[in-house]
C-alpha cells in the first residue's frame, strides 16, 4: 500500500500520486481524470474512457453511489425529482 499526504494550495487539496501508483493504472501527468466518489473510496479513471456513456448511464452511478442531484442540475438536464434514470436497453443478438 502507498500512502500519500493531502496538501493544499490556492485553496484546493493536492494529493501527489506516486509515479508506480500512475504506470499501473496507465495514467501519467498532464492526463485529465474524471473523479468519482464510491462510498468511502474515490476513483480516478482517464476521461476518455468515459466518453461513449450515456447521459441516463452517467446518472444511474451517480444514483448508485448516492449522489443526490441539486434542483438547478435537475433542471438543467430536464429532469424531475421524482424521475428515475432510465436503463440502457441493448437488444440481444440470436
Amino acid at each position: 500500500m502507498t500512502q500519500s499526504v493531502i496538501a493544499e494550495a490556492d485553496g484546493s487539496a493536492l494529493l501527489p500520486l506516486p509515479p508506480e501508483v500512475l504506470e499501473k493504472i496507465g495514467l501519467r501527468t498532464g492526463d485529465t481524470v474524471s473523479i468519482t466518489v464510491e462510498g468511502d473510496r474515490i476513483v480516478l479513471r482517464k476521461a476518455e474512457d468515459q466518453q461513449h456513456r450515456s447521459l441516463d448511464e452517467m446518472l444511474a452511478e451517480y444514483e448508485a453511489a448516492g449522489v443526490e442531484l441539486s434542483d438547478e442540475d435537475r433542471e438543467t438536464l430536464g429532469i424531475t425529482k421524482s424521475a428515475k434514470p432510465a436503463k440502457s436497453a441493448k437488444k440481444k443478438k440470436g
